[in-house]
């Protein structure tokens, strides 16, 4: 039977699980390289989108969504700013400066736009990494 994995909730700030199953997803990543600038956590599609997000993420996608595994990744303090609430055209040359591998596998596996199914793929993938990381074998 295939362990089931469910994370993050609409208040995932309070608590430092999800910045920290991120970590471990990125040291575990095969091109993992440490980092001077402190990560944190970047919401693909943003908390705040705009207009340019609403034809792939209608507002009630965007609340369903925002806030999942497959939506997060870390990023960089100054390189999250720069950012900010911007089109995902425009966050993809970010993340490939990112020196951090999750981040990058973003626009491997997005390079040209965010969609709702593609959130749930690498939803699904990261939930599958994270078993694999923290399974335990029970007699």
């Amino acid at each position: 039977m295939r362990p089931s994995f469910k994370l993050v909730r609409d208040r995932y700030r309070s608590s430092p699980e999800v910045y920290d199953l991120l970590e471990v997803l990125e040291s575990r990543a095969e091109l993992f390289a440490a980092v001077n600038d402190p990560g944190t956590i970047e919401h693909i599609l943003p908390e705040s989108s705009g207009d340019d997000w609403e034809e792939e993420f209608p507002v009630g996608i965007q609340d369903r969504n925002v806030n999942r595994i497959g939506n997060l990744t870390l990023l960089e303090a100054g390189l999250n700013r720069e950012v900010g609430n911007a089109s995902y055209d425009d966050k993809v040359g970010v993340y490939r400066r990112s020196r951090y591998a999750l981040t990058r596998t973003v626009v491997e596996t997005a390079p040209q736009e965010w969609t709702p199914a593609l959130l749930e793929k690498r939803q699904r993938e990261l939930a599958a990494r994270a078993v694999h990381i923290w399974r335990s074998d029970f007699a």
